[in-house]
């Protein structure tokens, strides 16, 4: 809805977060809404933009602080696909080999060399799915 009415232009505000954040007063909006007053559903949508956007802020403010500290841990070149697919777990923090060549364009094989990299210095973490029956 935000982007459609260009109020946003390349994030999703968590919107959703902030109206949760109070469910009494959200839940009361709604039925004030019903009744055909608009103020406070305005009232509770707008408080929750403004706390979407801050935590927002906090989120992305949090992400590069982790990104340049694994720039200390992570010994590769400065243009090597390590720092690609560092770049991608900022988007994708659950990645596996198929979705890492997808995303760069390289092949699985390619990535392993990156994604072992990032596991040997402490970035990622692998996880293995238990076997299904």
């Amino acid at each position: 809805m935000l982007r459609s009415k260009a109020l946003t232009w390349s994030v999703t505000v968590p919107v959703s977060a902030g109206l949760l954040a109070d469910t009494g007063a959200y839940f009361e909006a709604l039925t004030a809404y019903r009744e055909s007053d608009l103020t406070p559903i305005t009232r509770q949508v707008s408080q929750a933009v403004f706390a979407g956007v801050t935590n927002g802020r906090q989120l992305l403010s949090e992400l590069r602080e982790m990104r340049r500290a694994w720039a200390d841990r992570v010994a590769a070149r400065q243009n090597s696909g390590v720092w690609l697919v560092a770049d991608l777990l900022l988007r994708h923090p659950v990645v596996d080999a198929s979705l890492v060549a997808r995303e760069l364009g390289r092949s699985r094989t390619n990535v392993y060399g990156f994604l072992d990299r990032l596991q040997s210095s402490g970035v990622l973490v692998e996880v293995h799915r238990p076997a299904t029956k």
